[in-house]
């Protein structure tokens, strides 16, 4: 695949996953029993509006970007042992968490292991 439809393709995921979160943010509760000008989807919100505006904003600059440049590189993954450790290390971390409730020692071991080999 070419790295323009592999940038394009990630940025729309980004901004649909950004969205799906923008909804369900506007179901989060107020768990709060004062009375704040602030309610808990105000940051969920934000921070997925922003995410919006600026994939959007990327999405419209590789596209000119395209228009411009009719050549661009094939997108070819260099290290695939480095992919498959890094995603190794978030699984292991998830896991650890989920079943063990071992945070905090599962990410210390997996950044040791990734720094180690990178």
């Amino acid at each position: 695949m070419k790295q323009k439809h592999i940038s394009l393709l990630a940025q729309a995921v980004v901004v649909v996953v950004a969205a799906v979160m923008l909804i369900a943010a506007q179901g989060f509760k107020d768990m709060s029993s004062l009375k704040t000008y602030v309610a808990s989807s105000y940051y969920p919100t934000l921070l997925c509006a922003l995410i919006i505006v600026f994939g959007i904003w990327g999405i419209a600059e590789d596209l000119a970007a395209m228009k411009k440049e009719e050549r661009s590189e094939i997108f070819q993954i260099g290290n695939v042992r480095n992919l498959l450790l890094t995603v190794g290390a978030v699984l292991f971390v998830l896991l650890m968490w989920q079943f063990l409730d071992l945070f905090y020692p599962a990410v210390f071991i997996a950044v040791g292991v990734l720094i180690f080999f990178f």
